[in-house]
């Protein structure tokens, strides 16, 4: 009975994180006013510049649902023999208990860590499906494979697998495209699995509300948990699922903790302590005079590339340099590259520049803490931004 009901729970746990991101993606299609016949898009804001305007979609949406379930058990079987042997092949296990733990969990965590941690000492954990700039180089980091044994890696798949008996009991007055997030089950339930047994004594995350944030909210209850603000968030998403039990959560502004508040967290019985983070990027000089910054966004990047085409071809003594937002691969900007284009490739690196062109971003923001003036294109014609850019440049 206590091993049916550990399975009840961390399915019911993933299943919160589910609709929260269902939640998500469904507004995201909204605001970009996408409609794939009622289908929701898992993950629609990294698919939205492949799948906007293309009329096959929904007809190949409607094909996948069908399949779902066959799909996703060969893909939960492809990463349950991977990780099988990845495991036995490992030696190197080790026993922990009540670590201070901050899990590597997307390829910006460890570099928005160690902008905020200053006397912090924790475990970093890395996982295989995330790789991380600098990987090698950060102390104190031990891989989930460290902890992992045999019987683990089952026991993921049986909660990976089990998901199909009850999801369409769950969600079936919901919306049927819900069934596509459990796109990456197997790896969730490993995590948690590995997160059980450490059992932390904290926990550090970076998630704002998502399957991963509500995992750690959820897990092992005498763990402290403690949020990290990553990003812009949005104050019109009120999620169906909030956070429960962060202690401290460290926001970006004043704005922030009171959507943190609001849209983010329940504190009804933990009362949450929000602080602010004041730490600044550090810029390096390139010796370039006449620079631009160009900040790509997580929206519509072929009119982010209109807007940089522009850009040179009005201001030619500028170099621009790109920083390509994380939800897309640098070769997705490859064909802006010129002579006076510049790609950023590294993660850490963030130029001095005379101004920066940007969406509502925390990168935007940032440069503007270094009195770097910041031209934000969004709801802004081509026309609007060079003449916006020219003033800036007359008055500097």
């Amino acid at each position: 009975m206590k091993n049916a009901d550990a399975i009840n729970d961390a399915i019911k746990i993933y299943y919160l994180g589910i609709e929260n991101e269902f939640k998500l993606d469904n507004h995201a299609m909204i605001k970009d006013d996408v409609d794939m016949n009622g289908y929701v898009i898992a993950r629609y804001l990294k698919a939205r510049n492949y799948i906007k305007n293309n009329r096959m979609v929904p007809h190949i949406l409607k094909v996948i649902i069908k399949l779902w379930w066959a799909i996703h058990l060969i893909v939960t079987m492809i990463n349950f023999t991977k990780t099988f042997v990845r495991s036995v092949l490992n030696q190197n296990k080790k026993v922990l208990k009540h670590e201070e733990i901050f899990v590597l969990g997307n390829n910006r965590a460890y570099s928005i860590f160690e902008r905020l941690k200053g006397d912090h000492s924790v475990l970093y954990l890395s996982v295989p499906w995330v790789k991380i700039p600098h990987g090698n180089n950060i102390a104190k980091t031990i891989s989930i494979f460290d902890i992992l044994e045999n019987n683990d890696i089952i026991w993921a798949l049986r909660r990976s697998l089990n998901i199909r008996k009850t999801h369409k009991k769950k969600f079936a007055s919901i919306n049927q495209s819900i069934t596509l997030q459990t796109y990456d089950s197997f790896n969730w339930f490993l995590l948690y699995r590995v997160l059980e047994k450490i059992e932390p004594s904290c926990i550090w995350f970076i998630n704002h509300y998502d399957r991963w944030a509500i995992m750690y909210d959820s897990i092992h209850g005498k763990s402290s948990k403690k949020q990290i603000q990553h990003g812009i968030i949005d104050k019109e998403i009120l999620i169906p699922n909030k956070l429960k039990n962060v202690e401290e959560c460290y926001c970006l502004d004043a704005e922030s903790i009171e959507i943190f508040k609001t849209n983010y967290h329940d504190n009804t019985n933990k009362k949450t302590i929000y602080k602010i983070v004041n730490n600044c990027l550090k810029l390096l000089d390139t010796g370039i005079s006449k620079s631009i910054l160009f900040i790509g966004g997580p929206f519509d990047s072929e009119h982010e590339k209109s807007i940089i085409n522009k850009i040179s071809k009005e201001l030619k003594e500028y170099t621009i340099f790109i920083k390509p937002h994380p939800s897309y691969p640098i070769k997705f900007y490859s064909n802006l590259e010129k002579d006076n284009i510049v790609i950023i490739k590294e993660k850490d690196f963030y130029p001095i520049v005379k101004f920066a062109v940007s969406y509502r971003s925390t990168l935007a923001y940032d440069y503007e803490k270094h009195r770097i003036p910041v031209v934000y294109h969004e709801g802004k014609t081509q026309e609007a931004i060079i003449i916006e850019i020219n003033g800036i440049d007359k008055n500097q």
